[in-house]
């Protein structure tokens, strides 16, 4: 049976269209994965089985050496689930995403190396082996953060790879990158933040019809919305 790998755009097409929502699933072992393979198939939804570098570290096993910038054990063990998702969702019915989750400047040779595996199996087969990964650059500034998705995307698009960029900051603490400090207006993107990811690399982004691009101005403008509601809350 053919593993059945649907795009994230698709799968949101599919997700409204039938009035739910795609969760993804941070996986640490066989079980995991299982399960949610499991509960996609009674629902009959599709489903994302997802990696941190951490749980695909304990996926290959604490008796690996893992050294830092090398990371030898979350490469194996995020390579190791994506195989298993793919060899085990035919049997489960259901389309699957397989997404890597966070992945900070400290982390990037965890990120070269599911790419490295990506293009590998790309080759193999004319699929990369995730359906997408995760750059979260927030703790560098906005230019780092641009310059380093920009090398990435252009490596990616090629075969077919879907970048999800972490752009301004994230709340709180997650995955090694510890936002926790900083004041709570920042934890809202503007709308200058996604043109300049975008104008870094237009010959890499498809074109966007406009449909979609009246939806983003929609989004855009009720995160602008939020915004101020905030400030104002804040102000009183």
């Amino acid at each position: 049976m053919k593993f059945n790998m649907i795009s994230p755009r698709t799968a949101k097409v599919t997700g409204e269209a039938n009035n739910y929502a795609i969760p993804a699933f941070n996986c640490t072992s066989s079980s995991s994965i299982n399960a949610v393979l499991e509960a996609g198939k009674e629902l009959g939804r599709p489903v994302m089985i997802q990696f941190s570098e951490g749980g695909a570290a304990f996926i290959a096993g604490k008796g690996l050496p893992n050294d830092k910038g090398k990371l030898q054990a979350s490469i194996l063990g995020a390579v190791a689930g994506a195989h298993l998702a793919r060899t085990m969702a035919p049997a489960y019915g259901i389309p699957v995403l397989v997404h890597s989750d966070h992945c900070a400047k400290k982390l990037l040779p965890w990120f070269d190396g599911m790419l490295e595996a990506d293009e590998a199996h790309f080759k193999q087969t004319g699929e990369p082996l995730f359906s997408s990964h995760m750059l979260d650059l927030s703790e560098e500034t906005d230019e780092e953060n641009i310059a380093i998705c920009k090398k990435y995307l252009e490596r990616m698009a090629p075969i077919k790879l879907i970048l999800e960029m972490e752009i301004g900051i994230t709340g709180g603490a997650e995955d090694g990158v510890d936002n926790s400090g900083v004041a709570k207006e920042k934890l809202y993107s503007t709308p200058e933040d996604p043109a300049a990811h975008h104008s870094a690399s237009p010959h890499v982004f498809p074109a966007v019809s406009r449909e979609e691009e009246k939806s983003t101005k929609n989004n855009t403008s009720a995160a602008v919305t939020k915004r101020e509601h905030f400030q104002e809350r804040q102000q009183q």
